[in-house]
């Protein structure tokens, strides 16, 4: 049998803490049978109807925010980040955000202007780990997105 590698290992314990916590809070999740940009659908009834949204996980051991262009025409798509996944669960960090919000931050800076960097003005893509620093600008934008027990259905419905 074959050992699953980091990465997968990475991505499978931050895709079942989200899961988890989705369940906890009466959400539905489907998983695509395979994989255009969306890596679970999220879903409940809400008060006037079906209510879907599709996720596109970014997940890590540490703290690591991006952003790729290629998410951009993907209606309804939030983007998931998921920080710290082989930390105790209470550790774990999650954002969620729509692609025009993460621009938001980007185009917002942090530390130093990313929207005027190399790989997102030549190639339509950033990323930065390490958002530890208490001060870190880029981290304190995050705030607003970050996911906490109770707020899962207004983000997915908004």
């Amino acid at each position: 049998m074959k050992v699953p590698n980091h990465s997968n290992i990475v991505e499978m314990l931050g895709r079942n803490h989200l899961i988890a916590q989705l369940i906890v809070e009466g959400v539905h999740v489907a998983l695509p049978l395979w994989d255009q940009g969306v890596d679970l659908v999220a879903y409940y009834r809400g008060q006037d109807g079906f209510v879907a949204r599709p996720l596109q996980l970014k997940v890590a051991e540490a703290t690591r925010w991006g952003l790729d262009v290629k998410y951009a025409d993907i209606v309804g798509l939030l983007l998931v980040y998921i920080w710290n996944v082989r930390s105790a669960p209470e550790d774990v960090e999650i954002y969620a955000m729509s692609y025009r919000e993460a621009e938001h931050i980007l185009n917002a800076g942090g530390d130093k202007d990313y929207s005027q960097s190399n790989t997102w003005k030549n190639e339509g893509r950033y990323s930065i780990a390490h958002l530890d620093k208490p001060k870190n600008k880029l981290r304190k934008n995050l705030q607003p997105f970050r996911m906490q027990h109770g707020l899962w259905k207004d983000r997915l419905g908004s």
